[in-house]
């Protein structure tokens, strides 16, 4: 009989086997998701419903097609690529097309996953991979936030952090929706547009909306929709819908109480509203051993530290955006995260600044996805600096 050798790279002993499955994990991860997609769906309705089976369909058919044309086994039933196609769902807004994402998941699973080898061989979380693809290609309908229940369209809490109050000011747009309020009697427009002025104010509108401006004011906005500004104060609109404020000492961010936030009821993609239904998933898998506490620690921790330095409120930071789905879902990927505990601590910090750096300064009012991807791709790097050193190991004499 012939005999076939193979290497085998295995790490110093000694060697536990955990008597864990692929499938088992994936499911139970999944299972440790649902309370997020059950509030995603209360918060959001049929919309939620809709891109989360949709999400989940194109990734099992993906992983499919693409295993077949590889002729490699067919393994869409082990569960990875349902937690690929669900994650992305959770990090998408409600009011984005269907047919958006399903371009997204299957780039997500072709693009972020098969095209390394499949699952094990990926050097970047997919889902993530899916999301900054979505960005970069529709950029407006991925910030399109509505609120939960009612579902009008508003800034997300992260996005009015970005805002500089003043009395009154020339606002500066980067997109459609521009409105200076600043002289008497002037009214520019550029496209189709309905404009009340009230009061002394210079309204410049450079694509199609209604905007009314009582008094001065100071309306930013960077997609087309309806501010009304009461009195004077700032509205700092990074996303498409309809942003209201009362007075200038009340700015969007303020309208939301800590509980709104840690519940989920505010703007937001699907699965990282409800803070609370994140953080009963996440405990449940630091539970069962699938992920590492320190990673979630040492990436929130970050946070704190970095906001209380800054003068930011840290409960803000950390019950607002991606921040909680992306320490407990995202973050801990067993694939593309580090190896060693050294290498987690590092992985998760670094994450957090990065995270921190862009909230505050960034062009993004958000960063949660950017900073895990880089984090991503330094895992080799931090893997082989903080590996451990084999018992009697010496160094090669010159």
């Amino acid at each position: 009989m012939e005999r076939t050798d193979s290497k085998l790279l295995l790490s110093p002993a000694p060697h536990i086997s955990s008597g864990e499955t692929i499938p088992r994990i994936m499911y139970t991860v999944l299972a440790a998701m649902a309370p997020a997609a059950l509030a995603s769906i209360y918060f959001f309705r049929f919309r939620a419903a809709l891109l989360i089976v949709a999400c989940s369909v194109t990734a099992l058919v993906t992983e499919y097609v693409f295993q077949k044309i590889r002729r490699k086994p067919i393994t869409i039933w082990d569960g990875s690529a349902l937690v690929t196609g669900v994650l992305l769902a959770f990090n998408l807004p409600p009011s984005l097309p269907v047919w958006m994402a399903v371009a997204g998941t299957v780039f997500a699973i072709a693009i972020g996953k098969q095209i390394f080898g499949g699952l094990g061989h990926n050097p970047f979380n997919p889902a993530l991979v899916g999301r900054v693809f979505l960005l970069a290609a529709f950029p407006m309908a991925m910030t399109a936030w509505t609120t939960p229940i009612d579902g009008l369209s508003t800034a997300t809490p992260l996005a009015a952090l970005k805002v500089d109050v003043a009395a009154s000011s020339t606002v500066d747009s980067y997109s459609s929706g521009t409105m200076d309020a600043a002289t008497s009697g002037t009214v520019d427009s550029y496209s189709s547009g309905t404009m009340d002025v009230a009061t002394s104010g210079t309204v410049d509108s450079y694509s199609s909306g209604t905007m009314d401006v009582a008094t001065s004011g100071t309306v930013d906005s960077y997609s087309s929709g309806t501010m009304d500004v009461a009195t004077s104060g700032t509205v700092d609109g990074v996303s498409s819908g309809s942003a209201v404020t009362a007075s200038s000492s009340t700015p969007i961010r303020d309208e939301l109480s800590l509980w709104d936030m840690f519940i989920g009821r505010m703007p937001g993609s699907l699965g990282e509203t409800s803070a609370l239904a994140i953080l009963l998933g996440g405990l449940f898998l630091i539970y069962k051993g699938y992920i590492d506490w320190r990673i979630p620690v040492g990436y929130l921790g970050t946070v704190i530290v970095f906001a209380l330095v800054f003068g930011q409120d840290p409960l803000f930071h950390l019950l607002t955006g991606g921040l909680m789905l992306g320490a407990f879902f995202m973050a801990t990927d067993m694939v593309t995260t580090p190896l060693t505990t050294k290498g987690r601590w590092i992985f998760a910090i670094g994450g957090g600044v990065i995270l921190m750096v862009i909230r505050l300064w960034g062009g993004y009012p958000e960063g949660v996805s950017y900073s895990i991807l880089l984090m991503n791709g330094f895992t080799p790097l931090i893997n082989r600096f903080t590996r451990p050193k084999f018992f009697g190991e010496v160094k090669a004499r010159a």
